[in-house]
This record gives C-alpha cells, sequence and structure tokens, in this order.
C-alpha cells in the first residue's frame, strides 16, 4: 500500500472518531490496528476500506478496531 492509499484510510476513518487514541496506529507483528470503532463507520466506508484498501473491521475487537496486513 502506498503512502497516498494510506492518507486515504485515514481520511476515511477520522470523519468518524477524530480523538481516537491515545495510541490510534498499533503495530503488532505483522498487523496494523487502526483503533476507530468499525460499529459507527457507515457500510458504505467500511466497503470501501476493505474492497479498494484491504482494511478489515473487528467490530467483536477489544477495543473494536480495523486491521491491515501490510
Amino acid at each position: 500500500m502506498t503512502i497516498a492509499n494510506y492518507n486515504e484510510v485515514f481520511s476515511i476513518l477520522v470523519k468518524y472518531q477524530p480523538d481516537a487514541g491515545p495510541e490510534a496506529v498499533y503495530p503488532l507483528h505483522e498487523e496494523i490496528r487502526i483503533y476507530v470503532d468499525p460499529n459507527i463507520v457507515s457500510e458504505e466506508d467500511k466497503e470501501l476500506l476493505e474492497g479498494r484498501y484491504g482494511v478489515h473491521a473487528a467490530p467483536e475487537g477489544n477495543p473494536p478496531h480495523f486491521y491491515i496486513f501490510p
């Protein structure tokens, strides 16, 4: 994924949780977790994130989050 792609992903997610944190993005081995609650993101944006960028929702995660394998 390019830096431009990451920029687009974060531009979508910041609409829903602009104050996500304190560590909104967390690398975990070969997975990057983005701590924005998928339960508040529109289905349209979730489909875009998964289909175009490979960013998956984990609404049942603790805490709920998105993840990607770079």
